[in-house]
This record gives C-alpha cells, sequence and structure tokens, in this order.
C-alpha cells in the first residue's frame, strides 16, 4: 500500500525538527563571549594578559608562562602550564590565603600605613572607564591606583587579579595602573639619588580593546592533566634569575609570593 507524499512531507519535516533540537541540546549555539583584553606590565613581575568577561578571567603571564583560570561562580582557580599541558586546581578562598602570605612591601607600604584611600574618582584611563584612588601621607607621599569600572567584579576575583599582577593593593576593580610617589619627609634620598624626585609607575596597562572570543578561552582544556598535591606543574620557562626562589611551580606560586620583590630605592622605573 502506497503512503500518501503529504504524510511523507510531514514525517520527513518532523524528523528534520527532531534532529535540529538534538543538535541543539548537544552543544551550546553562542559558543563566543564579549571580554576586554588587557595588556599589563608590572616593573617587577613583567607582561601579562588578562582577558575580563562577566563571568570569567583569564590571566597569562609572560615571566612563567602560567595561566590562571577562574569562572562564575569563581569558586576554584585553575592554574595551568601549557607547555606541559597540566594544572592545579584550588578553591578560590584557599589560593587568596596562600597569595597572601608573605606580603609584599609594595602592598602593604610602611610610610602608607593604615591611611585610608580616597573617595573613587571616575576617569577615563587609555579609553576604557576607570576608577582612580588615591593616598596621601601626612608628608605629602602619595599612591594612587586606577581600577576597571566594568565588568564589575567580585572582591575576590579583584584580589585574585591583584595578586598574579604583582601584589598590586586591592580596591574595587581590577587594577590598571598603580603609581607611587615618596616625599624627601617620609624616605630621605639616598647618595646615588637624581633630582628632582619623579613618581614611579610600578604597574600600567599598555594597551586594551574589546572583542570577541571563544568561552573554551576560559576553560582549561579537558585533555590537561590535573596534579594537585605534585610538583609537575613546575615551569621550565622561568628565567635563571629566579631560581633563588623556594619553588618554581606554579602550585607553589600560590603559596609564595611567587617572586621576593625586593625594589632597589630610586633605581624602578620612573614615569
Amino acid at each position: 500500500m502506497s503512503v500518501p507524499s503529504s504524510k511523507v512531507r510531514l514525517s520527513l519535516a518532523v524528523g528534520s525538527l527532531l534532529i535540529a533540537g538534538l543538535t541543539l541540546a548537544a552543544g551550546p549555539v553562542h559558543a563566543d563571549t564579549q571580554a576586554l583584553v588587557l595588556h599589563q606590565e608590572h616593573m617587577g613581575n613583567g607582561k601579562q594578559k588578562v582577558i575580563v568577561s562577566k563571568d570569567a578571567v583569564r590571566i597569562e603571564q609572560a615571566m612563567t608562562g602560567v595561566v590562571v583560570l577562574t569562572r562564575y561562580p569563581f569558586a576554584r582557580v585553575d592554574i595551568v602550564n601549557p607547555t606541559k599541558r597540566n594544572y592545579v586546581s584550588k578553591p578560590m578562598s584557599l589560593v587568596l590565603e596562600q597569595m597572601a602570605n608573605p606580603g609584599i612591601p609594595v602592598a602593604k607600604d610602611p610610610i602608607m600605613g593604615d591611611i585610608a584611600w580616597s573617595k573613587p574618582e571616575a576617569i577615563s584611563l587609555a579609553g576604557v572607564d576607570a576608577t582612580c584612588y588615591t593616598r596621601t601621607s601626612p608628608k605629602k607621599s602619595w599612591c594612587k591606583l586606577w581600577t576597571l569600572t566594568d565588568p564589575l567584579l567580585p572582591n575576590t576575583v579583584v584580589e585574585l587579579i591583584s595578586a598574579f599582577s604583582g601584589s598590586i593593593p586591592t580596591t574595587k576593580g581590577a587594577p590598571l595602573r598603580y603609581e607611587i610617589y615618596s616625599s624627601l619627609e617620609d624616605e630621605p634620598a639616598d647618595p646615588y639619588e637624581e633630582s628632582p624626585r619623579k613618581p614611579i609607575l610600578i604597574f600600567e596597562t599598555t594597551s586594551n580593546r574589546t572583542t570577541t572570543v571563544p568561552d573554551s578561552l576560559f576553560r582549561t582544556p579537558q585533555e590537561y592533566v590535573c596534579v594537585n598535591g605534585t610538583n609537575k606543574t613546575r615551569s621550565n620557562t622561568l628565567p635563571a634569575r629566579n631560581q633563588r626562589t623556594p619553588s618554581n611551580s606554579s602550585d607553589s606560586m600560590c603559596k609564595t609570593d611567587k617572586y621576593s620583590l625586593n625594589l632597589p630605592q630610586r633605581k624602578r622605573k620612573e614615569h
């Protein structure tokens, strides 16, 4: 018995819809996300790239080759070694606790002590909406911190970015620029200091752009091996001058200040 052509067409149409539905369920249609790409440089830790979306962050450190990943709800952090195709994964709270000890003098400025930051000042920094915070000592030393306004990130994520960026002080927003000035009253001149004294640029954002990136950029590749509790994440790209640190592993970077950042007086990058 022959089947009417109208019923055949209907069956084919229903089948096509079912296949399309299964395809949609198997994978997301929108695999891309809009993000802000920041190229930054710290006077001690060197260059890095930070990619920020509203629900994910990626930090790429040029000096170590380490990649740091965290996603909403920002409960965990993956510290990835792309060269060795492995990673460690830790709770956000544990990473922040380990990064905080010991502190770095830049973050715990003895001149500023417990002086509070000023009220935030909205400003445009290199075409990015930013906020500027200032601290000023009684003897006219000061430090200024510019931070990212949008996207607005949770405090824990801001702390994470600030820690990996070179222990930059933390306020609201990811760090964009950090500049300090020490007055002669607070810090007397040394015999080799040039005059007049200028502000010192500790950290800066050298370029930025808003673009569309694949969502996979914020995920640790599935084929990478988790090596929690081992030293297999040790970077083999570290310069010899950093071999003095207790350990070169990205796992141990969460347990220390990454590098002992002893800033030489008055011989730092000036702006």
